[in-house]
């Protein structure tokens, strides 16, 4: 996968942190996307077969759908609280923010714990409401169009 040899392990990856900004466009709307490129090297991204979406739409954006600066904290905080609450269970790759909505991007192997981080993450964010939602994406479609 993005053509370069495989060197590490998903689990190397996610703590050899390399993040990186992009920006573009989505319908229109300005589109700022942060993804740890380090899992390009991951050969075993095929165990990790499904990638999970924590959407969390935002307050009052501004004309472009763009998070006003107070709120940044407080999607700090909620990206926080969702790398706590995933440890050991998946692997957070990106963030995209456009359009009104950061959206989080994870990956992992199994999806019995995915219901109950979803309980977990609506009781425990109380200022935003948070949309978790999964899908079968072995070759990590959504993290490739961000990372080549």
């Amino acid at each position: 996968m993005f053509g370069q040899p495989k060197t590490q392990s998903v689990k190397e990856a996610a703590t050899a942190a390399a993040w990186t900004v992009s920006e573009g466009t989505y319908n229109k709307k300005p589109l700022y996307a942060r993804f740890n490129t380090a899992f390009r090297l991951a050969g075993d991204i095929a165990d990790y077969p499904i990638q999970v979406g924590v959407a969390v739409p935002l307050h009052s954006p501004d004309k472009r759908g763009m998070p006003a600066p107070a709120e940044l904290d407080e999607l700090g905080e909620v990206e926080d609280l969702i790398v706590e609450k995933v440890a050991g269970q998946a692997v957070m790759v990106g963030a995209i923010t456009t359009n009104s909505m950061r959206e989080f991007v994870l990956y992992t192997d199994k999806a019995d714990w995915i219901e109950g981080f979803d309980h977990a993450m609506q009781a425990a964010v109380k200022g935003h409401r948070v949309q978790v939602m999964a899908q079968t994406d072995p070759k990590w479609a959504v993290y490739s169009q961000f990372v080549n």
